[in-house]
């Protein structure tokens, strides 16, 4: 046999090998089942899922917005007048003033006065009249006798109301502002809890940068009121505790938009036996979807002094970054 017909006959032995190794099997190959790991973050995290070739990448930052740029040494120093505003005995902040109870009031005839009307004519929470008669976690009682004495804010002095959040330590600070006397006292410093970390956000939380006006659509919520959220009919201590109030708009150096953002208190569970349980454990803590959530008895405190005035609130990385109108002096 000659040497080319052996090489034929090797080349077309090679043919048929690799011819039987590819030939079609009737075996269904087995499928390989992928676990989407974007849908078990949508029901975990409850955001809006965005396709990542669509989402426009966060400009590069030398330092995390959300960390303290301050030294702790230089905080607002740790004070609560907010006692004192209620209280009805000497010495008075500045911005309240201490009346008497009676039924029968010249600025209203016909019928006799209720704690509704105080509060209207003296452009003052009702809320804050009943703690300022019953002590501390008394916002909503109507009793009142002839003679009783309690605090309403002054309608003629003109005040605002600012609030500070240190969004890199999760604390809020509480001012009044006297725009006559262009003055600013710290009230108050609470604990939050804000907005889930995001590296897509400007802020790096869920909670936009920048100072926002308070609105009016405030509620108060107790157990057992329903609204509907989402769509769906439910308990609204679950989402927003026991009081909501709203941002309205954007004022200054916003990093995104207010709607659909408050501070409100912390969600209440109820377990089968039908007991409540407070979620405490957010406060100090990015958990929310943008809101700042504060402790049920803060958040009751702060409601009932704000919501009948002007109010502001200023988010930033530090509070050292905060510009608050006027100057602050001390009492």
């Amino acid at each position: 046999m000659t040497k080319s017909k052996i090489f034929a006959l090797a080349a077309l032995g090679l043919l048929l090998i690799i011819t039987v190794f590819n030939w079609p099997s009737n075996k269904a190959t087995p499928e390989v089942k992928m676990v989407d790991s974007v849908t078990l973050i949508e029901q975990e995290a409850e955001v809006e899922i965005v396709l990542l070739e669509e989402v426009e990448p966060a400009a590069p930052i030398e330092l995390s917005p959300l960390t303290p740029t301050s030294d702790d040494s230089l905080l607002p120093r740790d004070v609560d007048l907010m006692a004192q505003l209620f209280n009805p005995y000497p010495p008075l902040l500045p911005i309240v003033e201490t009346i008497s109870y009676s039924g029968r009031v010249a600025w209203l005839t016909g019928r006799a006065a209720y704690l509704g009307d105080y509060a209207a004519h003296h452009k003052t929470s009702k809320h804050f009249i009943s703690r300022s008669l019953h002590g501390m976690g008394n916002y909503i009682s109507d009793v009142v006798s002839n003679g009783n004495k309690f605090n309403v804010l002054k309608t003629d002095k003109n005040i605002e109301f600012h609030l500070l959040v240190d969004l890199s330590r999760l604390k809020m600070w509480v001012y009044y502002y006297d725009k006559d006397e262009d003055q600013r006292v710290l009230l108050k410093s609470y604990p939050v809890c804000a907005g889930r970390l995001d590296s897509n956000c400007r802020s790096g939380s869920l909670t936009p940068f920048g100072t926002f006006s308070l609105g009016s659509e405030i509620a108060v919520y107790k157990p057992g009121s329903l609204g509907t959220f989402k769509n769906e009919v439910k308990e609204m201590i679950s989402i927003f505790g026991v009081r909501w109030i709203p941002f309205d708009r954007e004022v200054a150096h916003c990093t995104a938009a207010c709607k659909g953002i408050g501070i409100h208190g912390i969600p209440w569970h109820r377990d089968a036996e039908g007991e409540y349980t407070e979620y405490r454990g957010c406060i100090g803590n990015y958990e929310s979807n943008g809101c700042i959530r504060m402790h049920t008895e803060d958040v009751e405190e702060l409601f009932s002094v704000i919501v009948s005035r002007p109010s502001l609130i200023h988010v930033v990385p530090d509070f050292s970054e905060a510009k608050l109108p006027g100057k602050e002096i001390s009492l």
